[in-house]
């Protein structure tokens, strides 16, 4: 029966920098789901690495999730990892009973998600309708994007950086990781 399957949401993400509109999506999914799986790419964009965004995430992000969310660090794609993750779940015999929400921008979760893949890997999942997808809006949340965050860095624009982090982040400490600019530790 269909209100007995967990729901699991699977968010795939680059975060590069974490901010408020990515916080307020791990929220929203905490609130709709029993569990949130948070797939974190750490390659490198632009100035911004991957073992600074790792530190980030251990120390500053983590510790202040909803404790049903969970954290996985990407070695090669966020997205591969949501299809590996709901692949193997469909190769399960019996299908567990969890029902998948895959969790995003509404342009990228419609373009990495389309039916035609998830049919192809999650054929079993996708007939019994346990994968769902929750393409939200940009201005749905807040508008806000990682491109603008780095560019906030970029310009040296603090003040921008800063309003849109999260409000329990500590935003200094943030920013002296991640400017561009920064001594090396």
């Amino acid at each position: 029966m269909a209100y007995d399957l967990e729901q699991v949401a699977l968010i795939p993400m680059s975060c590069k920098p974490y901010h408020v509109a990515h916080d307020m999506l791990v929220r929203m999914a905490a609130d709709e789901c029993d569990r949130v799986e948070l797939y974190v790419s750490l390659s490198d964009r632009g100035t911004i690495t991957g073992d600074v965004m790792r530190r980030i995430w251990i120390e500053h992000i983590v510790p202040n999730l909803p404790s049903n969310v969970s954290v996985s660090y990407s070695a090669i794609t966020p997205v591969r990892d949501c299809y590996e993750r709901m692949g193997t779940a469909d190769k399960t015999i019996p299908l567990p009973s969890v029902r998948f929400c895959v969790y995003g921008d509404a342009d990228d979760t419609y373009r990495n998600f389309p039916d035609k893949s998830m049919y192809k890997y999650m054929p079993r999942l996708m007939g019994k309708i346990r994968i769902m997808r929750r393409g939200i809006e940009r201005h749905e949340l807040t508008d806000i994007s990682g491109t603008q965050m780095r560019e906030f860095l970029r310009q040296n624009d603090r003040a921008g950086f800063f309003r849109n982090l999260p409000d329990w982040m500590n935003k200094e400490s943030v920013w002296q990781l991640l400017k561009p600019n920064r001594s090396p530790s």
